[in-house]
């Protein structure tokens, strides 16, 4: 549990950052959405810990239905880590590009 309150925490910490700073200054920050992204383990040998990003998928989709932050759509991007070493490595270039494209 402390574990999703530490990941929550950043998580808004993130966005009120994002809020101070100008949209045309931050990646990923426009006048209408903001993106995160995030990989968690949603299979391997942890994938019991997956359900931390499920919760924190559930929480964001939760902002959107109430409006966003100051307006703006929170937009959580959530890729599997499945703590594979070849793997992982393999997927951090597609987060990249998920994070660009969406």
């Amino acid at each position: 549990m402390r574990i999703a309150g530490r990941a929550l925490a950043g998580c808004v910490i993130a966005v009120a950052v994002a809020d101070a700073v100008s949209a045309a200054e931050m990646r990923g920050v426009t006048a209408t959405e903001i993106k995160i992204g995030q990989t968690m383990p949603y299979s391997g040998p942890v994938s019991p810990f997956g359900a931390l990003g499920e919760g924190d998928v559930g929480y964001f989709k939760m902002l959107i239905e109430r409006g966003g932050i100051n307006g703006r759509k929170v937009n959580l991007i959530s890729l599997d880590d499945p703590t594979r070493r070849r793997r992982r490595w393999s997927r951090r270039g597609g987060w990249w590009k998920a994070m660009r494209s969406r």
